[in-house]
């Protein structure tokens, strides 16, 4: 009777891992047959080829000023606020350069500068000392 108990016991855990296994090749059978689902944000960027921000917190009377200089330039508001960054962030081409290159080596040479020079420097105001 013992002998008849055990080779049932292993039978029944041999059918059990069967009908696991058998289980287990059905459901990878079913997930392999699914449509593959891409995730959210691939499906949100689908034929977008730009970088995207989203902006929060804008103050009503920023948004309302944006909006209008919109609808009056005829630009979307995304177009008109790409713009207004780049002006801000990006430097331009034609750039006015507000330094002393044009003055550095303009001078020519010789004593009648150094007098010029001199004559500049003592127009100046002197700042008393207190």
């Amino acid at each position: 009777m013992v002998c008849i108990r055990a080779a049932s016991a292993t039978r029944l855990a041999s059918v059990r891992l069967t009908l696991r296994l058998a289980y287990c090749c059905a459901i990878a059978a079913a997930c392999a047959a699914a449509p593959r689902f891409e995730p959210a944000f691939s499906a949100y960027n689908a034929g977008m080829n730009s970088i995207q921000y989203t902006v929060r917190g804008v103050p009503p009377d920023l948004d309302a000023e944006l909006r209008r200089e919109a609808r009056t330039s005829g630009k979307t508001l995304n177009a008109l606020v790409v713009e207004t960054l780049e002006h801000a962030k990006l430097p331009s081409p034609t750039a006015i350069h507000d330094d002393l290159d044009w003055f550095v080596g303009s001078a020519t040479g010789g004593e009648g500068d150094a007098a010029a020079a001199q004559a500049w420097l003592d127009a100046l105001p002197l700042d008393e000392l207190a």
